[in-house]
């Protein structure tokens, strides 16, 4: 379903506790009806919703979902989640927001990498925006999950991230899952773009995002999406469709407003990739396809990392499994600045360090060569 969903006839006010707040991001409530059942709590299908303004925010939506659907190598950061935390000192709501942190994190399989920062100025790991953009932009994330209370513009009182914020993500691919889990989620206004909107169609961020509807207070340790992330983070993998409803259906009748307050940006039938190793030795997995990774750290200075991967077939255009591969880094004018393979390569995937103590600052492109196969990314040396 695409439209602007101000206009969209659903539950865009809900009121708790005698308040009253105008909808942010909306709910699917009511528009699936069971043929034999009139109860729509229930449902066995998820509608997945587009709040598109244009025809080149579906299009560039449908671009990232199918270069998603049709990446089939597995990349480090797919198996990566970062958490981000609000936190004001003295306000007891704030202790809900870390323990629900910590049961998240807790909870998330060990095959994970969870990372996360939190507004408290006194934590380790304290973090502002600049810290998660430049964590998505450097090692990326198959999720985000914001803790704590959110505007239609803005995540976090201060704030901790803005729709402006979202135009720093400049890595791609990024991260995939948005999760907002918010005290209250309020402040529509149809004349500004929403941190929602902007998440899902900005080139280089979300393609699904989760996110409360009406005004929802931090509970019980956050159990609705303490399942949605066990649905999502499982050894069988489910869709997010699958997942929205399992865990809307988890709660059943009658807590109805536990059912609505979950909702889903994006396309149900999606499904997160990440790696479930089932040995040691799955590690040494030969790759069946090339690929050469985003270097890492990136921008660096002046050292950083590049990984590539050869299969086990035939290169493009050689014969029998390995061959030649070159690996060479050159200036924006196409000049050569160094080769860092130059070799038979038998298949596998390799890492290689790139040293650029002796240039200058600046944007630089490295180039994977092998048979007929030829890849291209760029990196950024900054001093």
């Amino acid at each position: 379903m695409a439209g602007n969903l101000s206009k969209i006839p659903n539950y865009r006010s809900i009121i708790f506790g005698g308040s009253q707040y105008a909808d942010t991001a909306f709910t699917d409530f009511k528009y699936s009806v069971s043929k034999y059942n009139q109860d729509t709590s229930f449902s066995s299908f998820s509608i997945g919703r587009l709040p598109a303004n244009s025809i080149i925010d579906l299009e560039n939506y449908f671009n990232k979902v199918i270069t998603f659907e049709t990446d089939t190598i597995h990349s480090d950061w797919m198996n990566n989640n970062l958490f981000y935390s609000q936190y004001y000192e003295g306000d007891s709501v704030n202790t809900y927001y870390q323990q629900n942190m910590n049961t998240l994190i807790n909870i998330t399989p060990a095959y994970l990498n969870n990372n996360y920062f939190t507004e408290n100025e006194s934590s380790e790991n304290f973090g502002n925006a600049d810290s998660v953009i430049n964590f998505l932009n450097m090692e990326g994330a198959t999720s985000l999950w914001l803790i704590g209370g959110a505007t239609y513009t803005q995540f976090g009182y201060n704030p901790l991230l803005t729709v402006g914020d979202i135009s720093m993500f400049n890595n791609d691919p990024m991260f995939f899952i948005s999760i907002f889990i918010a005290k209250q989620f309020y402040g529509y206004d149809s004349s500004q773009i929403g941190l929602a909107s902007s998440l899902l169609f900005d080139d280089n961020s979300s393609i699904a995002i989760f996110a409360p509807v009406g005004l929802y207070f931090v509970s019980q340790n956050n159990i609705e999406f303490v399942k949605l992330n066990q649905e999502l983070f499982g050894t069988t993998r489910k869709n997010l469709g699958v997942a929205l409803n399992n865990t809307r259906n988890y709660f059943g009748h009658p807590v109805s407003h536990k059912l609505i307050v979950l909702n889903l940006w994006g396309d149900p039938s999606l499904k997160l990739k990440y790696y479930i190793p089932t040995s040691v030795e799955e590690d040494n997995v030969i790759p069946t396809e090339f690929f050469l990774y985003q270097n890492y750290p990136n921008p660096f200075n002046p050292t950083t990392k590049i990984k590539y991967s050869i299969p086990e077939s035939p290169l493009p255009g050689g014969d029998g499994r390995g061959g030649l591969v070159t690996l060479k880094v050159y200036d924006v004018l196409g000049n050569e600045i160094a080769t860092l393979v130059n070799e038979e390569k038998p298949a596998g995937s390799y890492e290689v360090e790139f040293n650029g103590s002796n240039l200058s600052s600046g944007i630089y492109f490295y180039q994977l060569r092998a048979g007929t196969f030829i890849q291209t990314k760029k990196m950024i040396l900054l001093r």
